[in-house]
């Protein structure tokens, strides 16, 4: 029995060192399971599918800074056309 004894502390450690690596692949199996969702996302869509939103939302947004120069255009000729006609007064 006293030859058992130095064995104990490594029976210890090895039980240890078990449940670490028991939680280690529970963890390996949760980041697997979080990349493949992102994996997933990611692939929805292919390349050109991509390319052409990218597009489309370039064109919107250049239709919105055309317009919003419209505005900002007409707010200014209708401030001078105020100044001028508080001016003449």
């Amino acid at each position: 029995m006293d030859e058992l004894l130095p064995l104990i502390p490594v029976l210890e450690q090895y039980k240890t060192d078990a449940k670490l690596i028991t939680q280690f692949k529970e963890e390996i199996r949760n980041l697997s399971t979080v990349l493949t969702g992102i994996q997933e996302e990611i692939g929805a869509y292919d390349y050109e599918e991509l390319h052409q939103r990218v597009l489309s939302l370039e064109t919107r947004l250049r239709d919105c800074m055309k317009k919003l120069s419209k505005l900002t255009i007409a707010w200014q000729i209708w401030s001078l056309d105020c100044i001028l006609l508080v001016v003449s007064l």
